[in-house]
């Protein structure tokens, strides 16, 4: 047997022994970092097979919150505004006239490019007044329940005269309300809605002066 042994046949056993043994081996002793994406076939890692804190890590923290209105429903501009979502803004106007005698201003208020799904029914809500169901805020914290717009006036020059009014811009004939400080009496137009995007605040008086003032908020709810 010993003139049979030579270079070539330890060669034979060596090598039948590596390709015998030496998957074995690799699948025991692979070197750190030595599998990566190109030695894993497609299909091959599955979620069952990843850790929990590593899936938690691979989505990653949630994004933040869009603004959202009461019924948790954001209102976009150019958009619908939902049921029970209020949007709210000041009412400033002012003008001082070159004459003694009738003043008046306005202003056009838009919902912020928005719209209501209906035309909203308008209200204007002297300084200090109550509270209503349709109007339960304050110039200071305005608020309107669901299809109203609530005027809050907060300051007026002349003091406690002059009248304010809420209407349509659009329309040729009057729609809306108007409120007279000095009588504490109101005025309906039409039906007293006002546009679904916007409406137009005027503030006039009768008294001897130069100059027109309004200030105060306003809420709409759709």
């Amino acid at each position: 047997m010993r003139r049979h042994l030579t270079f070539a046949n330890v060669m034979v056993v060596i090598l039948t022994f590596i390709v015998l043994g030496g998957g074995a081996y690799a699948a025991t002793k692979l070197p750190k970092n030595s599998v990566g994406t190109k030695q894993l076939k497609k299909g091959a890692v599955t979620k069952a097979k990843i850790k929990k804190s590593t899936l938690r890590e691979l989505k990653g923290a949630p994004g933040p919150i869009g603004p959202q209105g009461a019924a948790g429903a954001a209102a976009s501009p150019g958009g619908t505004i939902p049921a029970g979502v209020t949007l709210r803004g000041a009412a400033v106007a002012s003008m001082v006239s070159p004459a003694v005698g009738n003043s008046s201003t306005g202003n056009g208020i838009s919902f912020g490019g928005a719209q209501l799904a209906a035309r909203p029914v308008a209200h204007i809500v002297p300084p200090g007044g109550p509270s209503t169901a349709q109007c339960p805020g304050s110039v200071e914290a305005p608020e309107a329940a669901s299809g109203n717009l609530c005027v809050y006036v907060g300051q007026t020059v002349p003091v406690g005269d002059g009248t304010v009014i809420v209407i349509d811009p659009t329309r040729s004939t009057l729609f809306g309300v108007n409120y007279n400080l000095k009588t504490a009496k109101g005025q309906t137009f039409e039906d007293g809605t006002v546009a679904r995007f916007g409406f137009l605040l005027a503030y006039a008086q009768a008294t001897a002066t130069t100059s027109a003032q309004f200030q105060g908020s306003w809420a709409v709810t759709g």
